[in-house]
């Protein structure tokens, strides 16, 4: 494998040899992030690490933390040169190789990416850098670098950015971020290093006012024609979400390479806008004309458009993924997006749609595909608190949900007061009736918590119409994606004379205790006397906790003695005897 940066090195006392960085690296539990800056009065660039860690930790017991190796990948528009790197913490390569240009490496011309925007992988020095003391949310400076100009937005290599595999598969370049610390590794001996970096952190960097734009996409419907032929609607979404307006919006579709041969589709009607905007009539998905609009209109500030169209594939059966691009113009700058499945280009909402590209599946013959989910707004409430407990059934197939049902069952120690959202609910049943492709239907019951311990809420999709790729409605397993489980644990309350006995679900096996997180000697049994305050919880070798995670059991200690009662006393004067006692 070849590395466009420097990226082999030693973890000085922690790992003897060379370091093997593949793409599947394992990650360390102490992770990093990366984010980049821009200073428009001196027009430079900053790189920063964000560390998700303090030192010291359990791996680094210094104060201060000590990198060996890194690797910073970025992102940059076709035309923008990177110059003048200069050093802050460690030693960083000045002369990165500008990446991504199919002319000059042909094998890329197979690959699926951002052939728009051009790439650097920027390697630091394999000699161990003091980049002083990390704290949780504390960014620490690498080093600068300035462009040849106003551009456009160059931003951090998103881990799931397409290039890294495009650049693998061509020319066998590992242009992934990395970064290995002393922290990311555990201390004593030869170990295989641990990636810590994991994703980009905050907006791109952009030199001019903030234009972007962001584009989603979702198979509206799956209809088998019966006939060895499936009709496939799309739905894109295009969205300025900058502080600019957009000019010459256009949105790309290479179908050809969604659909490969031997499999074949060809357009169904034509391509239309929500607001209507000029289309480009001729589009099919194929060669050159891949270009959905005609390239005329604007986006303003917040402003969208929605783009549907139906393909008629012809295949047997297949999994299929599609990607399409959203680009724009604000003052004389290009701005671009990939598409990102479902129905928002942000769904973090962290404002930057970029760090947001999942590719949208498509499933030919496929069934429906429900699955549910249960929250509680607070699983450690008092008795007498009132909890919200949150259930979403997501319609993951493609194909219309109808008849849709769940049942649930709300145990004692919760009473239910009052039940909002969608469909209609009674004690037990929540008829939902239809949810789309790629939506949701929520319910939100407000209960108060009766009693002590803890209290576990279940639902299940007990009807649908259409069968389930992978679950059966109403068979009460709960490993499967249409169970739910959530729970409340409310402290019991402990005499100090007294002991309490807890116990875990049915169904576990060899379990283990544990009294605030260290295991209890030959508490190996389903049920535990308890008889001192503490936070008490177990695991099992088929489980750690019910579906929808686990709820400790509290245990306060509490005084039970009575109140002083005062008696009232009548005394009487009396003579004593000669011996000094009463008579």
């Amino acid at each position: 494998m070849r590395y466009p940066g420097i990226l082999l090195a030693t973890l000085g006392l922690f790992v003897l040899g060379s370091i093997h960085i593949t793409l599947a690296q394992t990650l360390s539990s102490n992770t990093v992030k990366y984010k980049l800056t821009y200073n428009k009065t001196t027009e430079v660039y900053t790189v920063w690490v964000h560390p998700d860690y303090n030192t010291p930790n359990a791996n680094n017991p210094g104060t201060n933390e000590l990198s060996a190796t890194a690797q910073v990948s970025l992102k940059v528009p076709k035309s923008f040169v990177i110059q003048n790197i200069t050093d802050i913490l460690g030693f960083w390569q000045k002369d990165p190789r500008k990446l991504g240009d199919p002319a000059l490496d042909p094998d890329l011309a197979n690959e699926t990416y951002d052939s728009e925007a051009r790439y650097y992988a920027i390697g630091k020095a394999p000699i161990e850098s003091d980049l002083g003391k990390f704290t949780v949310g504390d960014s620490v400076a690498l080093f600068t670098f300035k462009g040849n100009g106003c551009q456009g937005p160059v931003s951090i290599l998103d881990p799931t950015d397409p290039f890294i595999a495009a650049a693998f598969n061509a020319a066998s370049l590992n242009v992934r971020g990395s970064f290995y610390s002393r922290s990311g590794q555990t201390g004593g001996g030869n170990e295989i290093p641990r990636e810590q970096f994991i994703a980009k952190k905050g907006p791109d960097a952009f030199c001019g006012d903030n234009a972007q734009i962001g584009i989603s996409k979702r198979v509206v419907s799956v209809i088998n024609n019966n006939n060895g032929s499936y009709n496939i609607t799309f739905r894109l979404k295009a969205v300025n979400s900058g502080g600019v307006a957009l000019t010459n919006v256009q949105i790309f579709d290479t179908l050809s390479k969604a659909f490969p041969l031997p499999t074949t589709y060809s357009l169904v009607g034509g391509v239309t806008t929500t607001p209507a905007v000029p289309v480009n009539t001729s589009y099919t998905g194929t060669g050159t004309n891949t270009s959905l609009l005609a390239g005329t209109s604007g986006l303003a500030v917040s402003d969208s458009i929605m783009i549907n169209f139906t393909v008629r594939v012809v295949t047997a059966s297949g999994s299929f993924q599609n990607i399409a691009w959203a680009q724009g113009s604000a003052n004389g700058t290009l701005v671009r997006d990939k598409s990102t499945d479902g129905n928002s280009a942000d769904p973090d909402q962290n404002g930057t749609p970029g760090n947001n590209g999942l590719p949208t599946p498509i499933v030919i013959n496929q069934t429906g595909d429900l699955a549910l989910f249960t929250s509680v707004s607070n699983k450690l409430p008092q008795v007498n608190d009132n909890v919200t407990i949150r259930v979403v059934v997501k319609n993951q197939g493609q194909v219309i949900a109808t008849g849709v049902e769940v049942k649930d069952v709300l145990p004692v120690g919760l009473d239910l007061l009052s039940p909002a959202g969608a469909g209609s609910y009674t004690a037990g049943t929540w008829t939902i009736g239809t949810i789309a492709v790629g939506d949701s239907a929520e319910l939100f019951l407000t209960v108060k918590v009766v009693s002590m311990g803890v209290q576990y809420y279940t639902a299940e999709v007990s009807k649908m119409n259409e069968s389930d790729v992978d679950s059966s409605p109403n068979n009460g397993i709960e490993t499967e994606d249409d169970f739910g489980r959530t729970c409340v644990s409310a402290p019991i309350t402990l005499c100090s004379s007294q002991a309490v006995e807890i116990a875990v679900p049915t169904g576990f096996t060899n379990v283990q205790w544990f009294k605030n997180n260290s295991p209890i000697p030959n508490a190996t049994s389903a049920k535990l006397t308890v008889i001192a305050a503490g936070s008490y919880t177990f695991t099992s070798t088929n489980s750690t906790c019910p579906t929808g995670g686990c709820c400790p059991v509290i245990v306060e200690e509490v005084d039970c003695c009575p109140v002083q009662v005062c008696v009232p006393v009548v005394i009487t004067r009396t003579k004593r005897n000669a011996a000094g006692s009463q008579p």
